[in-house]
C-alpha cells in the first residue's frame, strides 16, 4: 500500500485481502469492462451486477460479455434518485474514446488528477436508486466505483 492518499492506484488484489470472498459486486461505472474481468479472476464464485450509463460503453460490455450467467449488465447510473439524469460524458484519447471517467457529478478534482480527460458531451441516462437495488441482495457485498469502494456487511 505505497500509493499513500492517491486512492486511484488501489490494486483489485488489495480489495480481496480486505474483503476476503464476496458473493456479490456492484460495480458502478464498468467502463471497457477490465475491472469486471478482474473481479471475475479473483473473486470464482461472485455475481457482478455491473451498472455503465454512456450508451457506446454499456453496448461494448454486452458484447463482450456475452453469455456469461455470472455478469449482469444494467443501461444506467447508480444515483440517490431514480429516474433520468445528465451525465458528464469524459472522453480523451485511446479506445471507446477514451471513456470511463463520466459522472453524474461537475468534475472538478478529476480534472486535476485527470487533465487528459475533457468533458465536452453531455448525454442523458437513466438512473437506479442504489439504497433499492441492495435491499434485495445477499448480506455482503463490495461496491464498486473505480478507485473508491464500500463493503457492506
Amino acid at each position: 500500500m505505497s500509493r499513500g492518499k492517491d486512492y486511484s492506484k488501489i490494486e483489485l488484489a488489495e480489495i480481496k485481502s480486505i474483503v476476503g470472498n464476496l458473493d456479490i459486486i456492484i460495480e458502478a461505472g464498468a467502463s471497457d469492462g477490465v475491472d469486471t474481468q478482474k473481479f471475475i479472476d479473483l473473486f470464482s464464485a461472485v455475481s457482478i451486477y455491473a451498472f455503465e450509463p454512456v450508451k457506446e460503453q454499456y453496448e461494448y460490455l454486452i458484447t463482450k460479455f456475452s453469455g456469461r450467467r455470472d455478469i449482469k449488465i444494467y443501461n444506467a447510473a447508480l444515483s440517490d434518485v431514480g429516474g433520468t439524469q445528465k451525465i458528464n460524458v469524459g472522453k480523451s484519447s485511446g479506445f471507446l474514446g477514451g471513456m470511463g471517467s463520466s459522472s453524474l457529478l461537475t468534475p472538478n478534482l478529476h480534472n486535476d488528477w485527470f487533465p487528459q480527460v475533457q468533458f465536452n458531451e453531455i448525454e442523458i441516462v437513466n438512473t437506479v436508486k442504489l439504497s433499492e437495488f441492495i435491499l434485495e441482495k445477499t448480506s455482503q457485498l463490495l461496491i464498486y466505483c473505480g478507485s473508491m469502494f464500500k463493503v457492506k456487511n
